[in-house]
């Protein structure tokens, strides 16, 4: 994540399927997140139910589009081969489960050259029927050199977490989020910056919650390679609250914490709003023993065992959590970021496809991208 950044800058703004298979269903605090997994081309009933059931269409066609989908997991990389600098991004339409290809094409014979070029990958992935060419205006590269200047002009309104900045593929555009509570030279900043921008740019108000940016009150630590099996990472431990991505790790008969898993974020239960962690259900599924995390200059904290976890035909997991200790000063979803001495407010989900780019917090293979 970069700070001046509100939505990761990826190919695009789409959707996919989410395997929240649990005991007990739970929706994050804060937030309106629910756990992600990545599927392989050999999809599930479980996965085209959870897909049907979200997006409101039948069992067949959510299985054709998770299908068509897993057919395209190079379709970015394939077509920013294909397109070169006419590249626009594309996103997947949930709404007619259709891949959206944009190209940047101003005249008739780079359409029909652009085109061509698209429906040779499409064909070849066996996703041309279910797949549209878009032109647009600006390329992606063109939107991410104005994206960049953007935010170098907008670094005073940035640093004082009055103003975010992202790209937006969907509407071909650099879009800017300002603070409510913005100051008048912030945002005369902000007007005069977009005023001059060199692609369409999308100024909008975001809510309190898209800022409610912390500083620690205690610095996060990192951990140290010896608690690794694999090698050095660089991933926090945080003091209070519990925080998206810090690692978790399990006691085991030997008293030995090894650290391969991280806290997704944190959820209440739809039913009675029992407190739990979501992470991953590879992660528990070995073992019902306690989880916990380290407390910098303070020692160890757990917050409980497994709660529920569905591995196999989906990936998730809900973990209790017992321990007064995190509730301080408030049960809030917040991702720490690595070397960062900010957490930031997990204010909602966003949906992706296969093969999309995202940045990425947490420990291995589960966090919050």
């Amino acid at each position: 994540m970069i700070r001046g950044i509100r939505r990761a800058v990826v190919v695009g703004t789409v959707a996919v399927l989410l395997s929240s298979a649990v005991a007990e269903s739970a929706d994050p605090a804060v937030s309106n997140m629910k756990p992600q997994t990545p599927f392989s081309a050999s999809v599930t009933d479980s996965d085209a139910a959870a897909y049907a059931a979200t997006f409101n269409v039948s069992l067949s066609e959510g299985r054709r589009r998770l299908e068509a989908q897993a057919r395209a997991v190079d379709i970015v990389a394939q077509m920013q081969s294909a397109l070169g600098r006419n590249y626009g991004g594309l996103w997947f339409d949930n709404g007619s489960g259709r891949f959206k290809v944009a190209a940047a094409a101003a005249d008739a014979a780079t359409r029909r050259s652009a085109k061509a070029a698209v429906d040779a990958v499409l064909t070849q992935m066996d996703v041309a029927d279910t797949s549209d060419v878009v032109f647009v205006q600006n390329s992606w590269d063109e939107l991410t050199a104005a994206h960049d200047a953007l935010d170098a002009a907008l670094a005073p309104a940035i640093a004082a977490n009055e103003a975010q900045t992202g790209v937006d593929v969907i509407q071909n555009a650099v879009t800017v989020e300002l603070a409510p509570t913005i100051t008048p030279a912030h945002e005369a900043l902000v007007t005069d910056a977009t005023a001059g921008a060199s692609v369409r740019t999308v100024v909008e108000t975001g809510s309190a919650l898209e800022f409610d940016v912390h500083a620690n009150d205690y610095d996060c630590a990192f951990m140290t390679p010896s608690l690794f099996p694999f090698g050095q990472r660089y991933y926090p431990f945080c003091p209070w609250p519990l925080r998206s991505s810090v690692a978790m790790a399990t006691t085991n008969p030997n008293s030995a914490y090894v650290y391969l898993c991280s806290v997704g974020y944190l959820a209440h239960g739809n039913t009675g709003g029992k407190p739990f962690v979501v992470t991953a259900g590879h992660c528990v599924q070995p073992t019902g023993d306690t989880w916990l995390t380290d407390v910098p200059n303070l020692g160890y904290e757990g917050f409980g065992a497994r709660h529920s976890y569905t591995y196999g035909t989906g990936d998730s997991a809900l973990v209790d959590q017992l321990n007064t200790y995190w509730d301080q000063p408030g049960f809030h979803a917040y991702a720490a970021i690595a070397g960062s001495t900010d957490y930031y407010a997990i204010i909602g989900r966003a949906w992706s496809y296969v093969g999309e780019a995202a940045c990425h917090l947490g420990e291995h293979s589960y966090g919050v991208a």
